[in-house]
């Protein structure tokens, strides 16, 4: 039976069958298997089956879902993949036997030659000894598209794209152009022979691809009876010219471009009809990236909204949030902690104070306060699916190293990224307000503060951490967050 085998994190050593149904992987106490990991979102990923193959899906967790160390979006599974989920690392074991093991296989050589064909690959991947080296090229081509789209990351995509167009048809100049939300086309990817020099872009060539909906190649655009001798083809003395528009849920969302004002980069049928059959992929992209953008816009924006509400009670408070995330950035870098925790980090430090939002304004002592604020921001980010990953870190911000916090936990029981943020927070209330009057301390009087309270109230790497960025000048490192 095939299975996944937990090598590293809270789980080591356990083994989960997988069953022929869809199992999810997550922390989620419903999960087919259910992963002790705060790193891993309630439901994380899937692992599905395909006739007698295995695959697994991310499920649009926050920390991504890898399998050798590559993220992605939809992967099969074979024997030893190594699946990376938050801090847990799974082991994929298909039960199925060796290819060494013969026992079972009957051999024979009554097979007729005369009627095979035979392929060979390279260590490149790609085919040899195809009749049709251009439909090889073509299916190769689409093949590395197709992994592109549901690999790689979308902020990286376009450009990943066009390095593989520029590296199968040889242009000086290539562009993806894609409308924005005005309908006008701007440059979303290029790769130019000389970026300084006068581009050679055409806009007649691509307003009749969009038009017509049409693929077009020229190669003399300045002789070209289609164009008459229009002035930004002359201008810019273009000699050939591929355009081809990118369709996107049956509209045109942009054009893949290439240029070349050298006889020696002229572009041939075949480069048309490759453009082509790689344009119908690079719509799907764009669409794929368009919802990614839309996803990421609408998350920011929750983001400014819960920062803003949870900071509109005084003025003091203003700015608190973000001050907290760049205090808590550099010490984490000074502590090397990874790039996935540093992802939560930065969330968790934005969001740390996001259970005020729904307090009364009531005079209370402080630990009461505390509390009252870890328990409303549980009920504010356990429904919200791409924060939940944060939850687990913002309830212990407000714990203390000796145990005398809300919930008594104490030193390593408290996860590192809370007791970081605990400490970024408390020096941006010691600078702003901790002083008499109400007026913020000096950033020495703050740090000895610190000293006092080190292995105590607050874990004392961390502090030694704090005062490392502040004498070496990295406290104040962290640019601005434009949110």
């Amino acid at each position: 039976m095939p299975q996944l085998r937990v090598k590293s994190g809270n789980d080591k050593n356990r083994t989960f069958i997988i069953s022929e149904n869809n199992m999810t992987l997550g922390r989620d106490g419903t999960a087919g298997i259910q992963l002790k990991d705060a790193g891993c979102s309630r439901e994380h990923s899937e692992v599905f089956k395909i006739g007698e193959m295995y695959f697994i899906r991310d499920l649009g967790s926050r920390n991504g879902t890898f399998v050798n160390d590559e993220e992605i979006t939809e992967e099969l599974l074979r024997e030893g993949d190594r699946i990376h989920l938050g801090n847990t690392v799974l082991v994929f074991e298909s039960g199925v036997k060796s290819a060494n093991d013969n026992s079972e296989l009957e051999f024979n050589n009554e097979v007729d030659l005369s009627t095979t064909m035979e392929l060979k690959i390279n260590t490149e991947g790609e085919l040899e000894g195809l009749v049709d080296v251009e439909a090889a090229q073509q299916l190769q081509i689409i093949y590395k598209l197709g992994k592109l789209i549901t690999s790689v990351k979308p902020n990286k995509l376009l450009n990943e794209i066009l390095n593989l167009v520029a590296n199968v048809i040889p242009a000086e100049n290539v562009y993806i152009f894609i409308k924005d939300k005005t309908g006008k086309l701007v440059p979303r990817a290029r790769k130019e022979k000389e970026p300084r020099k006068q581009k050679s872009i055409s806009r007649t060539i691509i307003k009749r691809a969009i038009s017509e909906n049409r693929a077009i190649l020229t190669s003399d655009a300045m002789s070209d009876a289609r164009f008459n001798g229009r002035d930004s083809i002359i201008l810019n003395k273009i000699h050939s010219v591929l355009c081809v528009p990118l369709l996107s849920m049956k509209h045109v969302s942009g054009v893949l471009y290439f240029s070349s004002s050298e006889i020696e980069f002229s572009f041939k049928e075949e480069h048309l009809q490759l453009a082509t059959s790689m344009a119908f992929q690079i719509g799907i992209a764009i669409e794929t990236l368009m919802n990614s953008e839309k996803q990421n816009q609408f998350f920011t924006d929750v983001i400014k909204m819960l920062i803003k509400a949870s900071e509109m009670r005084d003025s003091k408070s203003k700015g608190h949030s973000e001050r907290v995330y760049g205090y808590s950035v550099a010490i984490a870098r000074q502590l090397e902690v990874s790039d996935a925790d540093m992802h939560s980090l930065k969330y968790a430090a934005l969001l740390h104070d996001v259970g005020k939002i729904s307090m009364p304004d009531l005079e209370i002592e402080q630990e009461k306060k505390n509390r009252e604020s870890i328990q409303h921001a549980e009920v504010i980010l356990k429904d919200i699916k791409e924060l939940e990953f944060i939850l687990p870190i913002v309830k212990a911000v407000h714990e203390k190293w000796d145990g005398s916090g809300p919930n008594s936990m104490s030193e390593e029981d408290i996860p590192l990224l809370s007791r970081i943020i605990s400490i970024a927070n408390k020096l941006d209330h010691l600078l702003t307000w901790g002083g008499l009057g109400g007026e913020g301390l000096s950033i020495k009087d703050a740090l000895m503060s610190f000293k006092d309270l080190s292995n105590i109230e607050f874990d004392g790497k961390v502090v030694d951490a704090l005062i490392v960025c502040h004498r070496e000048g990295r406290l104040y490192d962290e640019a601005p967050l434009s949110l």
